[in-house]
């Protein structure tokens, strides 16, 4: 698919004359907006390769929103209820979302009254995220569905990421090319996951989810981005505002076992032999020295 670009975007990707905090009344008067179309579906692509906007109200009970932090979940795969009863797969609006991942384009998000971040009543415009993470895992009700990490973007944050040199040429190939590392990462992860009980390896925070399951992230030391691997040694088990602080260069990591930030410090909870690598750390503090 071609890709048109309008004033350095993708087309239908940005504020679309918009300012943040805009309020709609409806479904009906957000979609005549053009800021959010479909009546019904969450994810927004228009056909594109790239998602235009998402809308966080409730929509399956794998959500998790922090305001400053969305995980967002893809669709497909629901039965009544919002009861997921089957895998969801990485095409249509899944697809255009990992794109974004991939591009760096960013995506609007809006939020409806249904979610305890958005407002009173209606929808509201919440500006601007990026996509930072995407991978697949297992749901609350067992099926596999797709997770979306997105932070928001200041317009000073916002920029013009080159266009991807090449896309899939049809989004089985990418999904089959893409499922089948993101499910051996995601399956080493876990096993740390069980370990921990779900909890921060630094505050030891478990963020209970319905029935009972635990919500965590499994942080690289060395990044991905880094080629950092999947491997034990290179993996901590942390909430979502300790990854943050790992990923920005506040929380720092010491071969001794240690942690600091520039308030506190402590002891990293490490549990049957998991430890991280010397080279991973030190990597990741030549990382933040040169920030």
């Amino acid at each position: 698919m071609g890709i048109t670009i309008r004033d350095g975007w993708p087309e239908g990707i940005g504020h679309m004359g918009f300012e943040v905090g805009a309020q709609f009344s409806s479904r009906m008067e957000l979609g005549k907006s053009g800021l959010h179309p479909p009546p019904m579906n969450g994810i927004w692509y228009s056909g594109s390769d790239f998602a235009h906007s998402i809308v966080v109200n409730e929509g399956y009970k794998d959500d998790l929103d922090f305001h400053e932090y969305i995980l967002y979940t893809g669709q497909g795969g629901q039965g009544d209820r919002k009861r997921q009863v089957k895998d969801q797969e990485l095409k249509t609006g899944n697809l255009s979302l990992f794109n974004s991942y991939h591009s760096g384009f960013p995506v609007r998000v809006v939020r409806g009254f249904k979610t305890e971040k958005g407002p009173s009543s209606g929808y509201r415009y919440d500006g601007l995220y990026r996509v930072v993470d995407a991978f697949s895992e297992s749901s609350i009700d067992g099926p596999i569905i797709w997770r979306f990490k997105m932070i928001p973007l200041s317009d000073k944050d916002v920029s013009m990421p080159d266009l991807p040199e090449s896309l899939p040429d049809s989004a089985p190939k990418k999904a089959e090319i893409t499922v089948i590392r993101r499910i051996r990462n995601t399956a080493e992860i876990e096993k740390l996951k069980k370990l921990y009980d779900y909890s921060c390896q630094i505050c030891n925070l478990r963020i209970n989810l319905l029935g009972g399951r635990g919500y965590c992230e499994g942080a690289h030391v060395q990044p991905h981005s880094d080629d950092g691997p999947d491997s034990r040694e290179n993996i901590l088990i942390l909430c979502p505002n300790h990854h943050a602080m790992l990923d920005y260069g506040i929380l720092i990591l010491n071969i001794d076992g240690t942690w600091s930030t520039q308030e506190e410090t402590g002891k990293i909870d490490f549990k049957h032999g998991h430890k991280l690598s010397e080279k991973f750390i030190h990597f990741r503090n030549k990382v933040n020295q040169a920030r």
